[in-house]
């Protein structure tokens, strides 16, 4: 009886204690902000608030100088790359037209086709980005309707993953519909969720 009366007597002072701490800290934490880009952003002059978070970082300027490197760049079928980007990209389908546009609107780096070895394979992903000191590569599977596209696709995701290259780590798989139509929001979901 004695060490319950002491135990509900300690406990009694620790919640008085706290319960005077509580206007304390949240005083505190209405003054304190974490050096975040997004909280150094709203100090920042509103024009500002409105470039990436990344901008700022130098993070960032290492992956633009990536992005400006040379590059082997997969130079097979050039005939296919018929449609061009609005910075001058030339691509192979209306949908990667999408992906390029959406990653240079959020300013994410990266590189159109660059060639990649496997098992003394050569591979050339849609996109290579170097993000956070990592390259992650985005995929995009634009001939669902037809089965032997299908089944290429499905062998490079397969050597892809012997090589490391998983979509839950560091490859982006992206796909039209049956019809052939993409849903941009998917494209800016991607970029959103896994790039910035």
């Amino acid at each position: 009886m004695i060490r319950a009366l002491a135990r509900k007597q300690y406990l009694q002072e620790s919640l008085s204690l706290l319960q005077k701490n509580i206007p304390a800290l949240e005083s505190l934490l209405k003054k304190h902000l974490e050096p975040t880009p997004d909280n150094l952003l709203k100090k920042l002059p509103k024009s500002w608030q409105q470039l990436p978070a990344g901008l700022f970082s130098e993070e960032w300027q290492e992956a633009r100088d990536w992005a400006a490197a040379e590059f082997e760049q997969d130079k097979s079928r050039p005939e296919e790359k018929c449609h061009v980007t609005a910075g001058g990209l030339r691509v192979r389908s209306k949908s990667e037209v999408v992906i390029a546009e959406k990653l240079e609107a959020y300013q994410v780096p990266f590189r159109y086709e660059q060639v990649l070895y496997i098992e003394n394979r050569r591979f050339s992903p849609d996109f290579t980005i170097f993000h956070r000191g990592e390259l992650f590569y985005w995929e995009h599977c634009g001939l669902v309707g037809n089965p032997r596209y299908m089944k290429h696709h499905k062998w490079k995701l397969d050597m892809y993953e012997r090589a490391g290259i998983v979509p839950w780590k560091n490859l982006i798989v992206t796909y039209d519909d049956e019809t052939g139509n993409l849903d941009s929001r998917m494209i800016e979901a991607e970029i959103r969720n896994r790039l910035l």
